[in-house]
């Protein structure tokens, strides 16, 4: 399935392809990757029915159920959780079309934000905001010049539907750790590795992290990296389905670099055992990392042993046809436009980052010879 979006927000043009196994994100800060990712999610998880199915494949228009107008503000109200009005202040120029293909297929997909460090966290929050709104409407019932409705309209607080949802997953662990799902003992495995422990759910839905069987740290008071991980283990655990979509939005978050590296290598796991990604990011190592797993699928086998020693194996191997890499920046007006970089079998190349590295690179080299040469002229003033 083609997207393509326009004037969302910075973003001039963007076209994206969702059918391939790995998509990238890639650019400066704003420059608006979390928005289209928002848009992506809402156009594959409207209530309901969803909204895609309702699309015509043959000419791609809408159909009568939802005309283009109202596709436009169903789709930016629930990507931003925003009223009708600010959609036609902020994003009055948007556009989106989606275009099939005979081999589309079409699933929900989950996003991991970057609140996901917190969700937990979160809800119970929420729940406390929710009990001291029905405390406040049971106290004023007998009341009958009270308006309830407008209570609850200024005590609602909208999040995007990515975020809205991940909170009412959240809300829900109770239910959703009942049954295991196909990638669980996966999850367990990865655990390990990267977490040394493993994050659990237990009876009464709240998230903790156990290590060594013996100590059971709530949530809030585990290490980032347990916070940062912790949802896409729940997920991998007890929701994740072959053929799915997973977007997330920079999973560098609070990880040391070999921890990057080795999340590169999951997420090419992933892909290869059934799940499209979607990831913004903006980390060098991710980025280098899925290069060499591009590079990876080009070694024949005789030279298999050889790759094993550098921690490598067959399951992280990504095909550069399965990988679309999008460059977000800034062009002369201060918009952004979108490039469709090119994935060779040795990978691509992120412009901005490769910049901002040689920047530093020249910095540090620059300084070490004033440094040295300052050095050298006190030694001679000396002798």
């Amino acid at each position: 399935m083609k997207i393509t979006i326009d004037n969302l927000g910075v973003v001039r043009h963007v076209e994206f392809d969702t059918q391939k196994p790995l998509s990238l994100f890639c650019g400066p800060n704003s420059t608006g990757k979390t928005y289209v990712s928002y848009v992506l999610y809402a156009i594959y998880n409207d209530e309901g029915a969803g909204i895609v199915p309702f699309m015509h494949v043959d000419n791609n228009s809408l159909s009568e159920k939802f005309s283009r107008e109202r596709f436009k503000n169903f789709l930016l109200e629930n990507s931003f959780g925003i009223s009708d009005e600010l959609i036609d202040v902020r994003f009055k120029d948007f556009k989106v079309e989606v275009l099939f293909s005979e081999n589309d297929f079409i699933s929900k997909a989950t996003m991991l934000s970057v609140e996901r460090n917190s969700i937990y966290t979160f809800k119970t929050e929420l729940s406390l905001s929710r009990n001291d709104l029905v405390d406040r409407m049971m106290a004023l019932k007998d009341k009958s010049n009270v308006n309830l409705s407008e209570i609850l309209t200024s005590s609602s607080r909208r999040y995007p539907m990515a975020i809205t949802d991940g909170l009412r997953t959240a809300n829900d662990l109770v239910n959703t750790q009942k049954i295991k799902g196909e990638f669980f003992d996966f999850a367990t495995k990865l655990e390990q590795s990267l977490l040394r422990g493993r994050v659990d759910v237990t009876q009464n839905g709240d998230v903790e992290f156990v290590v060594d069987d013996n100590i059971n740290l709530p949530i809030q008071i585990s290490s980032s990296i347990v916070k940062t991980l912790s949802s896409l283990m729940i997920y991998l655990k007890y929701t994740a389905k072959k053929g799915d979509m997973l977007i997330i939005d920079e999973p560098e978050m609070n990880l040391h670099p070999d921890n990057q590296i080795l999340l590169a290598r999951v997420f090419a796991k992933m892909v290869n055992m059934g799940i499209r990604l979607v990831i913004s990011t903006h980390s060098d190592y991710i980025i280098r990392e899925f290069n060499n797993l591009i590079m990876l699928s080009g070694v024949p086998d005789d030279e298999l042993p050889q790759i094993s020693k550098m921690g490598y194996d067959k399951s992280m191997m990504l095909k550069n046809n399965d990988v679309a890499a999008y460059m977000f920046n800034f062009d002369k007006d201060n918009l952004v436009t979108v490039e469709n970089l090119e994935v060779t079998e040795t990978g691509f190349e992120v412009s901005t980052i490769d910049a901002a590295i040689n920047s530093i690179n020249e910095a540090s080299e620059e300084l070490y010879y004033l440094l040295k040469s300052r050095q050298n002229e006190k030694q001679h003033r000396v002798a």
